[in-house]
């Protein structure tokens, strides 16, 4: 089994979420939705591209997915941090957090989390906790180190 490939964004101009395969077609942005695990061109809905965010391929302590662009509160060597989700240059998930710098999401990761992203399975990281995302919380970035 592979990690599952899903994009959310938000829908323009209704402003809710939708989750899906992301596509762009005659330069629009598009999300085609998944629905009992099933993507039809029919389920396809206008999002704006500057929302698009890509699934981790993880979920946070609570069972939340986490996607590129979700604020998130974490726990590394005894201090809580809140910062950033990202997707670097390099094709790697990333925390990114004021007063810290960043680090790759797999380093979160226990051993066995490792080994379980590696077979597909979920993954539920034990020190992280989405509290938002960068298009409806940003304010929540300006608090950093807790």
């Amino acid at each position: 089994m592979k990690r599952q490939i899903l994009f959310r964004g938000k829908l323009a101009p209704q402003c809710s979420w939708i989750y899906g395969e992301y596509v762009t077609t005659d330069e629009i942005p598009k999300i085609y939705e998944r629905r009992n695990g099933e993507t039809r061109a029919c389920w396809d809905y206008e999002v704006d591209p500057d929302t698009v965010g890509e699934f981790t391929g993880m979920f946070d302590t609570v069972g939340q997915r986490i996607f590129e662009d979700d604020i998130a509160r974490v726990r590394y060597e005894g201090k809580d941090y809140i910062g950033l989700i990202q997707y670097d240059a390099f094709g790697v998930f990333i925390f990114v957090a004021r007063g810290f710098g960043w680090i790759p999401l797999y380093k979160l990761q226990t051993e066995q989390d490792t080994e379980k992203v590696a077979r597909g399975e979920k993954t539920t990281l034990k020190n992280i906790r989405v509290i938002g995302n960068i298009h409806e919380n940003a304010d929540i970035l300006t608090e950093g180190v807790l």
